[in-house]
């Protein structure tokens, strides 16, 4: 205690770490409160003469491992047999007097081998704090922190709304096996900012690491059809769709409280007939809804899933996907809506140089020219290559081996692998990609605020372009400031292939297929700007021979 009061008197009161010193302090002392009792509750389990050699090392062991199991929970959760919600230490505390506990020591006493004993205390541990989540569609009257801790039971507790819902979920829980329940009503405290922030930080997580979530439906009755599941509200809630993706088990319930479908299984994403169900609902892909993996692969797809769905918050439509692709950014709440949506896109872009997220349709954002405002631009992309079979690509690698040289394809291939990749730096976006100038921009209707131009561009066959801007007219062959852009990546080119001639044909092949360009307009200091369309910009270039006397380059847009 005398190193305790030398630590606060560093730090006296109106000191700026006052606060963050005694909160460290408190810390260190419910840990080592928390050891002495693992110690006491050990020495009358275990024979006095092994004590003095087994219990401290155990306790200390068993406590290192309890810090990392609970790491990764929520702060709170509620016990679903009292009904009362408990903070970890109070979890700890309760581990320490079960049964499990009393077991694991007498496991302990018995083995000798190190190995088993931590592979046995991680598994038992892990077991005692198993949980369960809840997500559902908010409702009038929920109970927060402030109604349910300190108060008792909630079986016990005067009834509302939500507190029904939350009675109901406490039991289907525990009819399920689960000693521990987290519900995003009441496990939080949403006064806390820096709480709040890291809850929504680890949103992701917690629900991946439940045993179980329970969805409940509370506009799906129970002699719901199948083509009703879609109807649901909760399938056009922004938060909702990592609560779906996250958990490894779901049990999904309709207003009642009884199970969909009168299911028996006891996880929905291993039953066939609901999980083709989910797809539909959804639109997600079944081996996604079966087992999702956070992370940046096919980033556009991931944000494509977020497409038509509400939240409350603005910002929250950005936040509610960080966890879908493993980030953790700063929560800053009033930031507004596209800042919070630029932030993401520039971090998918940065760590997964997937270029396909520039496509989109819709409002442009006043952060960048190449972000969209809303998530809801990220429409499904069309499909516009053909689908070539091995003849067809023999066929088009025996016309362009004729038309170009292997001296130009090799030129090719290393003007594609020396290509870097898209980058985001100071706000202006680094983006490779072969630029074909617009020689002619004539226009040719207007409609209800929308123009049409016909353009024509060096290497592209002559094409449409639809948008709310007007467009500086041009016919002459040099002098204008509008560009279409093929965007590149480095995987054009197959780096593995010996040959680099052949990966450079290869490679041809792939760019003389149609392709979505976006437009740029050259700005006076030599930056571009993207200029926003009402369509996808759909061209087809003229041939091998012209993508190959089209120039790459490098450009910086704002």
């Amino acid at each position: 205690m005398s190193l305790v009061q030398q630590a606060l008197d560093l730090c006296p009161v109106g000191h700026p770490d006052q606060f963050t010193q005694t909160y460290q302090i408190s810390d260190i002392l419910q840990a080592l409160h928390l050891q002495q009792t693992l110690i006491q509750n050990a020495t009358h389990t275990i024979s006095p003469s092994l004590s003095s050699i087994i219990v401290p090392d155990a306790s200390k062991l068993i406590m290192s491992v309890i810090q990392d199991i609970l790491h990764d929970i929520p702060p709170r959760l509620l016990q679903t047999n009292t009904g009362i919600l408990l903070t970890q230490a109070e979890m700890t505390t309760h581990f320490c007097r079960s049964a499990q506990y009393q077991a694991l020591i007498i496991f302990l006493q018995k083995s000798s081998d190190w190995y088993i004993n931590v592979k046995h205390m991680q598994a038992t541990i892990s077991d005692y704090f198993q949980y369960s989540t809840l997500s559902h569609r908010w409702g009038p009257s929920e109970s927060s922190l402030k109604d349910i801790q300190g108060n008792g039971s909630i079986y016990d507790m005067q009834y509302t709304f939500g507190l029904i819902k939350l009675q109901k979920f406490c039991h289907t829980v525990a009819h399920h096996g689960y000693a521990w329940a987290w519900s995003d009503t009441c496990c939080i405290d949403k006064t806390n900012s820096v709480e709040l922030q890291k809850a929504i930080g680890s949103m992701f997580l917690w629900y991946q690491k439940s045993a179980l979530t329970i969805v409940y439906l509370s506009d799906i009755p129970s002699s719901a059809l199948p083509t009703m599941l879609s109807g649901s509200e909760w399938f056009r809630r922004g938060w909702t769709l990592q609560k779906l993706l996250a958990p490894s088990a779901i049990l999904f319930y309709t207003q009642d409280w009884s199970p969909y479908m009168n299911s028996t299984a006891q996880n929905h994403k291993q039953d066939a007939y609901i999980l083709n169900q989910l797809v539909h609902a959804a639109r997600i892909p079944p081996q996604h809804l079966s087992k999702f993996n956070a992370g940046m692969d096919h980033p556009r797809s991931r944000l494509e899933w977020a497409v038509g769905r509400q939240t409350t918050v603005l910002e929250d439509s950005a936040y509610a996907l960080f966890g879908l692709f493993d980030l953790h950014l700063p929560i800053l709440y009033g930031e507004g809506k596209e800042k919070s949506l630029a932030r993401l896109l520039q971090q998918i872009l940065s760590q997964s140089h997937d270029i396909s997220i520039l496509h989109w349709l819709g409002k442009q954002s006043s952060c960048h020219s190449c972000f969209p405002a809303n998530i809801s631009s990220y429409q499904r992309l069309p499909h516009i290559q053909p689908n070539l079979t091995s003849l067809s690509i023999q066929q088009s690698m025996f016309r362009i081996q004729k038309l170009i040289s292997s001296d130009d394809a090799y030129k090719m291939y290393n003007k594609l692998i020396n290509l870097p990749s898209a980058k985001f730096t100071d706000y202006i976006l680094t983006l490779p990609c072969i630029v074909h100038h617009v020689q002619v921009m004539r226009l040719r209707q207007t409609y209800m605020n929308c123009h049409t131009y016909d353009v024509q561009a060096v290497g592209l066959r002559p094409v449409q372009i639809i948008t709310s801007r007007d467009l500086m007219q041009s016919e002459l062959p040099t002098g204008s400031p509008y560009v279409l852009v093929h965007l590149l990546d480095r995987n054009l080119v197959n780096y593995l292939e010996e040959d680099h001639v052949m990966a450079g044909y290869k490679a041809l092949m792939e760019l003389e297929q149609p392709f979505m360009a976006l437009m740029l307009v050259r700005l006076p200091q030599g930056e571009y700007k993207r200029v926003c369309t009402s369509h996808f910009i759909v061209v087809h270039p003229d041939g091998p021979v012209s993508i190959v006397n089209s120039k790459t380059a490098i450009l910086d847009i704002v």
